[in-house]
């Protein structure tokens, strides 16, 4: 326990030290990117035939928008931090909590989130593991309640974290809403588009009624995937 505090001591000042660094860098970030706007400002306005009002409404236009150019700036800056920081942050990461005893519940439990959403995997390192293949594949497939009972089952596994990590059910809830409009709005806008193009045929009026797009589906299974991702969202 004492060598895991050091660990943790050394990895926290390090930290302290390169954010101190990226603090003093600030106002040098700054004034470069204050020349370069007022640069390009004036390439936008140095056309002698451009009327005051418009140079004016241009000067505004660049001023407005390098708000959001300072913003980014900021952020990527930030983000190259913390990539920087992966290596560390893995080794820290790995050494907290203690491996569940296999074949515990646990230990499937811990197996089944970490393949989900490994801590060190990148999307690259993800897409080489066949299980995560098998569980994205899951929760894509929208039919007969699949998607639902998939994400039901991983927020189950989450709340019991005892208690549940904060960071990791907000990354829940965004990649079931990311995925529910892959899988229930362009998985099903394709299925229901090759439905159409099949069910036409010729001399046959009323054949999209029988093999048509939402034909073969259940209401009430739709309704219940709809009230059953808010529920547990």
């Amino acid at each position: 326990m004492t060598c895991y505090r050091s660990v943790r001591d050394i990895e926290r000042k390090r930290r302290e030290a390169v954010d101190g660094l990226v603090a003093l860098s600030q106002p040098s970030r700054a004034r470069i990117l204050l020349g370069l706007r007022e640069s390009v400002k004036g390439s936008m306005t140095h056309d002698p035939d451009m009327s005051e009002d418009n140079k004016k409404a241009t000067r505004n236009l660049v001023d407005f928008m390098w708000k959001h150019v300072i913003i980014l700036t900021e952020f990527n800056t930030a983000a190259g931090v913390k990539g920087g920081r992966a290596a560390a942050d893995y080794e820290v990461n790995a050494a907290v909590g203690h491996t569940p005893t296999f074949p515990s519940l646990l230990w499937i439990r811990a197996k089944i989130l970490y393949h989900w959403r490994p801590f060190d995997r990148s999307i690259h390192g993800k897409l080489k593991s066949p299980f995560y293949l098998f569980l994205t594949a899951i929760s894509f497939f929208p039919f007969l309640g699949v998607r639902l009972a998939f994400f039901s089952m991983v927020s189950f596994l989450h709340s019991t974290g005892r208690p549940a990590d904060t960071y990791q059910m907000i990354d829940f809830i965004f990649s079931m809403k990311g995925t529910q409009f892959k899988s229930g709005g362009v998985v099903l806008f394709v299925y229901g588009t090759l439905q159409f193009m099949s069910c036409v045929t010729p001399g046959d009026p009323h054949a999209c009624d029988k093999r048509g797009p939402g034909s073969n589906i259940f209401v009430w299974l739709s309704v219940l995937d709809l009230i059953g991702s808010l529920i547990i969202s």
